[in-house]
């Protein structure tokens, strides 16, 4: 079943993938300082639209099951022994006719965007598509939302060239038909294609800001271009199925014996499933007799998901009992929580058949609920109905009711409306005030607030504040239900309510009174909840805003609660990199490299690895040294695998770089870094690189105007005082006292507005960008969702002689 998270934080959480929206208009210098983080600015070119635009839909995809690595020629069984349909027959079944290509008609503009070649030369453009999927399958998931669009660039260009080889499908040719297969059946996803579900939303506000912006500079241009690409995303959500089948249908006629077969028919039968349940166990069936013995335990339990999906009990339990006895004596965890996912499913279809004639509330809910997790959701939802009509006062068949519309159809609005039209009074429990909670977070922010456009914050408030305080009503039954997370919505909720004005005041000296009592308050947070996940998470959060030293480090101190640690091992690893860069804290290096190589592992994603070369890297500068080419192996084998477009990691590498005197080499890196920068991230770049510059040939003319310009107009404060300190160290005489005086004076001025602690970067010459993550939504697999963390992310710079002053 495809995990659906929708929430209140600005993202659309599908698969646990949060993407934080561009801010469209930019924030002046001060708002971005009091902010602690990064605040995009205004997209205006068409690339930067279509980034948006990409980067949403993928935000709000489906799950997407594991690409099967590419099947060796070899011997194969026949394709005709009796095991299901044959590949003729399944082909005539799925085929929808001829179908327009997604890419033949792209906006002029769009075209050099994804760098399409002018050849018609179909063997070269199939070569060029198949390398783009190769980069696309081993890339990973950079950080980074700048990184991230890269990769979905390149997918988009791998499916223009692989359209534009293959023509027509009746002539194409094989291997670009397997490109497209591939990659239809990752974007098939129609249903985020309608105008009520998260992702059309979330669209929706983006088109309509960008519009607004664009139609305030008279940019026309722009607004024609958003109106195509809007039309253009959609269009491929919807038509991406058709196009699969198509694909799929041509490939079985024109190539029944290619290795690759059985593995697209895996891919297909799942998708058939909805439509044609026979089909779909045909398809998989067949694709077994296919493989023959090389089936292996994941092909069994692909055929027993969609038999138990079909509700063919006899088949799931034959093909579940297959896949037992083909398990590898070791498994790996993700195969092992597999077959236990499956066995969950064959059970519910055994319950769904076994239940058909029951008629009693409790038998019903189970059965709906059995639906349910079979993806049967039309039949769940319309039982589930049935019971409310007949127990309107049960909040059970409610929450079934409105968890069947956001997982089917990502409708937060729809499951908004079932909570606020049911008012139930009997099993309101914590799974009612979790989805109670989460959905009304959700519509205040995706249902409401785009329609108060153009009113000012205290109207907006007003507008906000009848279903804010029955959120605080929900809240407080919720904390009296004895839940921990009742008790953290509830901090969270007041801190919100007393933040709001602060944050809004010219004086911002109630606001910094506010953040650096933080510690304090959710240190009795903690002893309330001692076991909270989330308590601990706040209160590491909280000590970045601290003042007082001890009270800060101490945090790194206290392990967290037994049941969470090793959930929490990446974020309190990240803690220990933020204080001792902050703080500058040699006495606690020690420590914070226990706790980085903790999470130092190969499975991890780009970012926590980035984590582990970053707590060396610093340990290097605050006198631990480290093995400088051992720690370019580090983020070079980052760069590798999973962050070549990460700006942060290029960055960082090329700072390594330089301290080895290959600057060369290093500004090059810088280079690459600034093509994939996010805004806000170009200035720090152009620095470093300046920097090393000036300290490896000496600074001219044109160094002295770039740092001059830097230190006046940079977008950071922690940039404009590190130029300010190169500008000192590039002076002499009496000229570098007065721009020591100018250093002192400006970071007088800049600790004004600074959240932190202290001006950085310090002696560890790390300058730490924050990442700001708030939010509260519903899972439909794990229920509430909270997210409200402040991290830093450490952007390694060229030291300078020339301290800071605090």
């Amino acid at each position: 079943m495809m995990p659906v998270v929708v929430g209140l934080s600005g993202s659309c959480w599908l698969n646990a993938c949060p993407l934080l929206l561009h801010r469209i208009r930019r924030p002046s210098r001060d708002q971005a300082d009091r902010s602690g983080s990064r605040l995009p600015g205004t997209v205006t070119s068409a690339r930067e639209i279509l980034v948006g635009l990409l980067a949403i839909a993928w935000a709000c995809r489906p799950a997407v099951p594991p690409d099967e690595p590419d099947a060796a020629v070899g011997d194969q069984a026949s394709t005709d022994d009796g095991e299901g349909p044959s590949l003729a027959e399944i082909a005539d079944a799925i085929d929808p006719g001829p179908r327009p290509a997604l890419t033949m008609e792209l906006p002029a503009w769009l075209v050099p965007v994804l760098a399409i070649p002018a050849t018609r030369d179909s063997r070269a453009l199939v070569a060029e598509a198949k390398d783009e999927w190769a980069r696309w399958k081993t890339s990973g998931e950079s950080a980074g939302d700048a990184a991230q669009v890269q990769r979905l660039l390149g997918l988009g260009r791998a499916l223009a060239l692989a359209e534009r080889a293959a023509g027509t499908v009746e002539d194409a040719d094989v291997e670009a038909l397997l490109v497209l297969e591939r990659i239809y059946a990752l974007l098939d996803a129609p249903s985020l294609a309608n105008d009520r579900n998260a992702f059309s939303r979330l669209l929706q506000a983006f088109v309509a800001a960008v519009a607004s912006q664009q139609q305030q500079q008279g940019e026309v241009e722009g607004l024609a271009a958003i109106d195509e690409l809007s039309r253009l995303v959609f269009g491929v959500l919807q038509k991406s199925g058709e196009l699969h089948r198509r694909t799929v249908a041509a490939l079985l006629r024109k190539a029944p014996e290619h290795p690759e077969i059985p593995a697209v028919l895996g891919r297909l039968g799942p998708k058939l499933v909805s439509e044609d349940e026979a089909l779909a166990v045909g398809a998989l069936r067949r694709a077994l007799a296919l493989r023959g013995e090389a089936a292996t335990a994941e092909h069994w339990l692909d055929l027993a998901s969609v038999c138990s999906r079909a509700l063919d009990v006899r088949c799931a339990r034959e093909a579940l009992a297959r896949a037992e006895a083909l398990l590898p004596a070791a498994h790996d965890d993700a195969l092992a929580k597999r077959l236990g996912n499956v066995r969950s499913l064959v059970k519910h279809a055994h319950r769904a058949v076994e239940l058909s004639d029951a008629a009693g509330l409790e038998d019903g809910l189970e059965r709906a609920t059995a639906l349910y997790e079979l993806q049967r959701y039309d039949e769940a939802l319309a039982l589930f109905e049935q019971l409310h009509r007949r127990h309107p006062d049960d909040a059970r068949p409610v929450v079934g009711q409105a968890r069947t519309v956001l997982t089917d159809e990502i409708d937060f609005v729809a499951a908004f409306e079932i909570l606020e039209r049911a008012q139930p009074r009997e099993h309101l429990d914590r799974t009612w005030y979790e989805l109670a909670i989460g959905v009304r977070a959700t519509a205040l922010i995706y249902h409401v607030l785009p329609q108060l456009g153009g009113r000012g914050p205290d109207e907006i408030f007003a507008v906000l504040r009848p279903g804010l305080l029955q959120m605080r009503e929900d809240i407080g039954a919720f904390e009296a239900l004895g839940a921990d997370e009742g008790r953290v919505l509830r901090f969270i909720y007041e801190l919100g309510m007393e933040a709001w004005p602060k944050s809004r005041a010219d004086d911002q000296a109630a606001m910094h009174a506010l953040a650096e009592g933080l510690l304090a308050r959710t240190v009795a947070l903690r002893s309330d909840v001692p076991g909270s996940f989330h308590a601990y998470v706040l209160w590491l959060a909280a000590a970045e805003f601290s003042k007082e030293r001890q009270a800060a480090l101490g945090v790194l101190d206290v392990p967290p609660p037994a049941e969470h640690a090793d959930a929490l091992a990446v974020r309190r690893a990240q803690a220990a990199v933020d204080l001792v860069a902050a703080w500058d804290a040699r006495e606690r290096v020690d420590g914070m490299l226990a706790l980085v190589d903790a999470v130092d592992d190969p499975k991890r994603p780009a970012a926590v690895r980035r984590l582990v070369a970053d707590g060396h890297a610093l340990a290097h500068r605050l006198g631990r040294p480290q093995d400088l080419a051992a720690l370019e192996r580090r983020y070079r084998k980052v760069h590798d695998e999973g962050g070549a477009l990460d700006p942060v990691v290029l960055n960082n590498l090329a700072v390594v770089l330089a301290e080895q005197g290959r600057v060369e080499e290093a500004l090059l890196l810088w280079k690459e870094a600034a093509d994939h920068a996010e805004d806000g991230q170009g200035d720090l770049l152009q620095l470093n690189a300046l920097s090393a510059r000036v300290k490896a040939r000496g600074a001219q003319a044109a160094e002295r105007a770039e740092l001059e310009s830097l230190a006046s107009s940079g977008s950071h404060a922690e940039v404009r005082l590190l130029a300010r300190a190169w500008q000192v160290e590039i002076a002499t005489g009496a000229e570098r006292r007065e721009a020591l005086a100018v250093l002192r004076e400006a970071a007088k001025e800049e600790a004004k507005t600074n959240f932190r602690p202290r001006n950085l970067p310090g002696q560890g010459g790390v300058i730490l960008r924050g990442s700001v993550n708030v939010g509260v939504g519903y899972s439909s697999l794990e229920g509430l969702q909270i997210q409200l963390d402040v991290t830093g992310v450490p952007w390694l710079v060229v030291p300078c002689p020339v301290a800071i002053p605090e």
